[in-house]
This record gives C-alpha cells, structure tokens and sequence, in this order.
C-alpha cells in the first residue's frame, strides 16, 4: 500500500459562547498519497487527541470524525463535536500548553496510518477583554522632577546676596514666609510643614514668581480645565489589546450583525440561526437525538465502512448501497452461484465505493426467514441496529416522496451516472437525498448498468418463488415493484433504520 502525506491546517473561530453552546476548533486538511496525488471524494475516518504539556503528554480528549475529501483532496471537521466520550468543555486551556494529535485512515475504516501532532499556540477560543488594560504613551506629557539650583548659596561664609525669588526650580511656595531666615537649615533643605497650600497665580506666566516651571509641555492635548490632566482620547483598538495580551476574556456589547467570513457572531444572530435550524428540522421530523445521525451518518462497526444516512418521512435510510464483505464469497456473476455470494458492480472493481457491492438473495437475508411487516424485523447482512426493508417499507417511503407513480426521480441521485430520460429531465431529480444509482444487475451476464436501480426486499412471492424487489428506470417516474428476479440474481442492497 502507497504510503499518504496530509497537509493540515487548524483554524480557530471567534465565537461568544452564550447558554449551551460550545466553541469548536475547525480543521482542514488536505490528503495526498506520498508521490504527490490527491486523495479525492473518498470517505476517511479520523481520530482527534488533545495532549497536555508536550507531543507525548497525557490525552485529556479524545473523539473520532467521519468525513469525505472533495475533488481537491480536501476535508473539514470540527474538533469537538466528534464521536467522544470525553468532556470538551471540562478542558482548562489555561493549562496549556496542549497539543493536538490526529490520525487519519484514509480509507474509511479504523486502521489509522497518517499520524501528525501539532502544538496549539493560543487559545482556542477568542474571547475580549471587559478593559484595555493599557494606558497610552505618555512619556511625552510628563517631565521628570529638577531639583531646585543653589549653587553657592547654601556655603558657610561665602554665599551671595540672593533673592529667594531668584533660585530656580524652588519649591512651589505661593506666598514666601518674611521670616525664612529664622528657620534652621543645617541640614541643608527648607522645612515646609507649616507653609500654606501652593495657589498658583498664573499657569500662563513666563517669569516673576507666579511663573510655574517645568511644567508640561503638551498640556493643550488634553481637557485641562480644573488645572490638571482629567482626560485623553483613547486611540487603542480591539487588535492592539489582543495583540499585547494574546487574549480577551470579556464580553463586548451591543456589536452589530456579521457581515464578512471571519466576522465574530452576535447572540442574536446565533438566536437566529438556532430557531432557523429547529424550524427545519421540526418540517423534516427530526428528533434532536437523530441530528448526529442524519448529520454525520455512521460506521458499520463491523467493517469501518462509514455511510451517508437521510431521513424521508419518518424513516431513517441509508443513502448509500451496502459495501459489506464479511464472509460472503465473492464471485463473478458471469457464473453465477447458487449459494451465497456477492459481486463488483457491474464486474468492475473499481466501481466498489460508488455503487457498493451486488448480492444474490441468499446472502442478503442470511439464513433469516421471509417478512412482510412494517418494520419487517429481518437484519440479514445489514449493520447491527439496521434491517433489511419489505415492501411495505418501500412502499412508505415512495409515498412519502409523492407516490409510486412519481416518486422515481426524487429517490434517483447522480445524474451524471444515469442515461438520459424521463427521470434525469424531472426537476425533482434528487431531492430527496435517497441517491439511488443505476446498478443494473448480474446474474450470467451485468444487465441495466446505467439504465436501472434494483433493490432487494424482505418479501418473498409463495406463488412464483421469487423474493420481491423494486426498480427505478431512467425512462419512467414510476417505481416498480418486481417479482422477476431469482434468488440468485445479484443486486443492490439498502437498510433502514430499527
């Protein structure tokens, strides 16, 4: 097996985190084989770790994805909202630093062989800051203090006649005691405790003794009409408190709508998008505790093989055919078998992850009896939890999409596979999420490739000895239900949930 390279990006997204709602870490990735060629429109799993302290810490999370790559190689994911029995939210990310570990199985299944571990270099979540915590640059306003100038003065026996009012940088004494010169000064400074509070006469003043000075020289810049600086006009934005503290952890008010992809969300706007999602999935019938499925669908814990689910009605359907080997011989249907068996579609290997496996009757129902019920309680070779579906269940489910005689193209998918016809030109051509794809079927010689979908049921014609199946043509609207096919012919199976 060639050996596989990623190419992995993670992409944390500003969120505020209101009520129940939980920050995820979006995750993209790009999967190559190791001489360069993408891996595309292939269904992976992936299992995600989050370690403490280094690439070899302890796991404090843990939670496995299914995704498929585009027809660039490319997936997504959100960490934390994986498969896990872990607690996301109980991570302290304060107690960092953590790392996050993937590995990848390209293939679909459990054996993971792409491993990467990567160091989270900040916080994944952004969050603001309640106050800038920073106060602006101003060292230009304030000048250090310059002690006053004597010179000689204070020498014993030659100091000169000077005037007090003449030494520069004196304390600011607003009126000059007339009796200075009884106090004491051995100490070689003014006593001041006894001198009244300083009134300035003039902040203007150039000279004399109302001049005040060193004082501020860019005192105009700021609101100054008590005497003294009240106020500056903060300049400092969002980025530059992030940018100097590497995060916020406050809440921002009254913030507008976003309007750009990397705009942060409001709790309106998530409202919003809250009650949109329940009206939706209330005009589907989906249950809460069905979104994960229908979202994410599910791996056959059986093989690994991961499959698209939807859900039509009040049915949950898988959306792809079954892919199952286990046990089951595999045998061309050019010579054909009478015992158990299953096919490549249409012979060709190739074809296996886009139309899944043919198998003959026998195989399906796995030495399980005949039903007819709705549900019809027969598991044959589908995953635990998922049944093999009657006719009834058939039945329902073309109802649900408008009837026999219509239901053909809403239940179809992938127009590019299928001829031309009736059900390619109906603008209701894949609605419904189904994606039946034309098969055809094997028994001697591969019949219908590209022309018909067949589907096997649990039902079983006592008076021709036929199991019954339903077919979809590329030149009719209608679904037919058929008791033509032998036990032995080889066609598509599909599940529905128990």
């Amino acid at each position: 097996m060639k050996r596989l390279t990623i190419i992995a990006t993670i992409i944390t997204l500003a969120l505020v985190s209101f009520a129940q709602s939980q920050p995820t870490i979006g995750y993209q990735a790009v999967v190559r084989t190791s001489d360069g060629n993408l891996i595309c429109n292939r269904q992976i799993t992936m299992r995600v770790w989050i370690l403490a302290g280094n690439a070899d810490g302890n796991a404090v999370y843990v939670e496995n994805h299914y995704a498929a790559t585009d027809k660039n190689g490319l997936f997504s994911i959100e960490i934390g909202r994986g498969e896990t029995s872990d607690n996301w939210s109980a991570i302290d990310w304060s107690h960092g630093p953590y790392f996050v570990k993937t590995e990848i199985d390209p293939h679909g299944g459990i054996n993971y062989s792409i491993v990467s571990v990567n160091q989270m270099l900040s916080v994944p979540y952004a969050m603001y800051a309640d106050m800038a915590g920073n106060m602006p640059d101003v060292s230009g306003y304030i000048s250090e203090e310059t002690d006053p100038t004597v010179s000689a003065w204070a020498k014993t026996d030659s100091k000169p006649a000077y005037d007090y009012s003449e030494i520069t940088n004196t304390p600011e004494i607003p009126t000059l005691p007339a009796n200075v010169s009884a106090f004491a000064n051995d100490a070689r400074y003014i006593t001041l405790s006894d001198v009244p509070a300083q009134v300035n006469s003039n902040w203007n003043a150039t000279s004399g003794t109302s001049q005040i000075l060193n004082k501020p020289t860019r005192v105009s810049q700021f609101t100054n009409d008590v005497g003294y600086l009240t106020s500056v006009t903060e300049t400092q934005t969002i980025a530059d408190a992030a940018a100097l503290g590497n995060s916020i952890n406050a809440q921002l008010k009254n913030l507008a709508n976003p309007t750009d992809a990397q705009d942060a969300i409001t709790k309106s706007y998530l409202d919003s998008i809250t009650a949109l999602l329940d009206s939706v999935f209330e005009a589907q019938s989906i249950a809460l505790d069905e979104i994960p499925l229908i979202v994410n669908g599910f791996v056959d814990e059986r093989d690994g093989n991961h499959y698209d689910v939807v859900k039509i009605g009040s049915q949950i359907w898988m959306a792809e055919n079954l892919r199952y080997e286990g046990d089951i011989p595999l045998i061309t249907s050019i010579d054909p078998s009478e015992t158990a068996h299953r096919d490549h579609p249409n012979g060709d290997a190739s074809n296996l992850a886009t139309y899944g496996y043919l198998y003959n009757w026998i195989a399906v129902m796995n030495g399980t009896s005949s039903s007819s019920t709705n549900p019809s309680g027969v598991q044959g070779i589908c995953p635990n939890g998922w049944h093999l579906p009657s006719i009834s269940e058939w039945t329902q489910l073309y109802n649900a999409e408008g009837g026999q005689l219509v239901a053909g193209p809403f239940l179809a998918g992938n127009e590019s596979l299928w001829n031309s016809g009736e059900l390619t030109e109906s603008e209701d051509f894949g609605s419904s999420g189904f994606n039946a794809l034309p098969l055809g079927y094997g028994y001697g010689s591969y019949q219908l490739f590209g022309e018909s979908a067949c589907f096997w049921s649990s039902d079983y014609n006592d008076n021709n000895n036929h199991p019954w199946s339903i077919k979809i043509n590329y030149n009719s609207s209608t679904v037919l239900e058929s008791t033509t096919n032998y036990i032995y012919y080889c066609i598509s199976v599909r599940c529905v949930k128990n």
